[in-house]
């Protein structure tokens, strides 16, 4: 039993370094050997799934685009979250399981387990429930529902202090798509520049190029469709 235990902190403990260091074949070697072992002590006595090594298999595994593998470990460090009523422990799992169901094309269970998310969001303060309403607003925009994808997106927006840089130019960059399918091109092409200078403080690369070639195009929303105001 202990050296289960020992093996799921060390799990826990390494992932960030395989990340950070671009060892993700060797941590999902691992997560393999380990997290998918017999968890029983000597008694045949079922050992509980270490919620942290769950959590990090689950995320690590998300970034490798392995979603199947991935999907048993969030709903292990979700189900031991929810066993020890850490509402932000909970909030964090939730979001991962509902990332992992929205990478897999799954917007409607991706949707309720968002849902899920913001109510507990609700007790950790402002950072944790705009960064719920702000995933929950992807997610309707990707599924058409516009009107309440901009509610969330403007709710995230008045609490834009609360999240980092990087955050809040996704927030500004989904309003500006969102205005863009209404007609309404200045008011995106606005949004869009704020977006750009957010993503410039972020230092966020991948995020700057993303908006700048959205911010670059001559005409906003020339060849899309768009829907009434």
């Amino acid at each position: 039993e202990h050296d289960a235990a020992a093996a799921r902190r060390f799990i826990a403990a390494l992932a960030p370094f395989w990340a950070m260091r671009g060892f993700g074949t060797e941590g999902r070697r691992w997560v393999r050997a380990i997290m998918r072992a017999p968890a029983a002590g000597a008694a045949g006595v079922p050992i509980a799934p270490d919620a942290h090594a769950s959590y990090a298999a689950a995320e690590m595994l998300l970034n490798l685009g392995d979603y199947v593998d991935a999907m048993p470990h969030a709903l292990a460090a979700l189900k031991e979250a929810r066993r020890g009523g850490d509402d932000r422990r909970v909030t964090d799992s939730l979001r991962l399981v509902g990332h992992l169901h929205a990478m897999m094309g799954r917007w409607k269970q991706a949707t309720s387990v968002f849902r899920q998310a913001l109510q507990h969001s609700l007790a950790l303060g402002d950072g944790a429930v705009t960064a719920c309403r702000n995933s929950l607003g992807v997610l309707l925009r990707h599924q058409g529902e516009y009107v309440e994808a901009t509610e969330c997106f403007e709710q995230a927006l008045a609490k834009i202090e609360s999240v980092s840089a990087a955050m809040a130019s996704g927030i500004l960059f989904n309003l500006s798509l969102l205005a863009r399918l209404r007609g309404r091109y200045a008011k995106a092409h606005r949004l869009c520049a704020q977006a750009v200078e957010s993503a410039r403080a972020s230092h966020d690369l991948r995020k700057l190029g993303c908006v700048l070639v959205d911010h670059g195009e001559e005409h906003f929303g020339a060849s899309l469709p768009t829907v009434a105001p």
